[in-house]
């Protein structure tokens, strides 16, 4: 169910995962950083889990869905994986593949060295992400890490459950004695379209600080101004008549 083209070999003990999920926050920052380290892949992988569809670029030029990783260079080197899907984490999509897919991704992590995992993602807080701001939650397999990333600006993920790879395949890792941690940045449902750059960035600032990187988010700071106005205006209640007449005792505000 998956065919992995390995461009080049590669050894690290990190692998650092960024895929399409809520607010497609991972994706966003792993794209960033392929972009901004000029970053060439090294190995390709296809699945028949991958929704039955090929993407078009503005050239008309089609491909297979795929997911790319990269090795990034940096004072912890490590392997970066994105890409276009995963398989469907629907409510009515079957388990079977998304577990196959964490196992597929764990025994490549094993087989290159790897020995940290760290998964980008998102997670969802509503309304308070336009109120205020964006931040960080984390969830992690040891408790001396997860100790660390609250040192470094992460609160706690206190219950609930993580979906998709960003969680499964941390979960795998786990019984396999490895260590990781998910970083989530702070999101809302009506970023997904767009994505949200303030969240990547975010997540960015903390995987820089883990694995040695540097990398200016001014870009993504940027982009977040931008949509949050968007996204403010569409959100924001209209004005009201001013020849529309108003209860004279109203102890509530509309």
């Amino acid at each position: 169910m998956f065919k992995l083209k390995e461009i080049k070999k590669v050894e690290a003990e990190v692998m650092v995962t960024g895929l399409p999920g809520f607010g497609r926050v991972g994706h966003v920052a792993a794209n960033y950083l392929v972009e901004k380290l000029g970053l060439e892949p090294v190995a390709v992988l296809h699945s028949h889990y991958f929704p039955h569809l090929v993407a078009v670029n503005e050239e008309g030029i089609l491909r297979l869905l795929n997911n790319t990783f990269y090795y990034v260079e940096a004072e912890r080197p490590f392997i970066l994986v994105t890409g276009d899907v995963q398989p469907s984490i629907a409510p009515n999509a079957s388990p079977e593949p998304h577990h196959e897919y964490a196992e597929f991704m764990l025994n490549y992590a094993l087989s290159h060295g790897v020995k940290e995992i760290y998964t980008m993602a998102g997670i969802d807080v509503g309304p308070a992400r336009f109120t205020d701001g964006t931040g960080l939650v984390c969830a992690a397999t040891h408790g001396d890490l997860l100790e660390d990333l609250v040192k470094r600006g992460c609160e706690v993920d206190k219950g609930g459950s993580i979906s998709g790879i960003a969680g499964l395949l941390l979960g795998y890792a786990r019984e396999a004695g490895l260590r990781g941690a998910c970083i989530m940045g702070k999101t809302a449902g009506q970023m997904t379209a767009h994505g949200d750059p303030g969240a990547a960035a975010q997540v960015l600032r903390l995987i820089s600080s883990l694995l040695g990187i540097d990398i200016d988010v001014k870009e993504l700071e940027d982009a977040n101004k931008e949509i949050e106005k968007v996204v403010k205006s569409v959100l924001k209640p209209p004005a009201p008549d001013k020849k529309e007449k108003r209860p004279e005792h109203l102890d509530y505000i509309i």
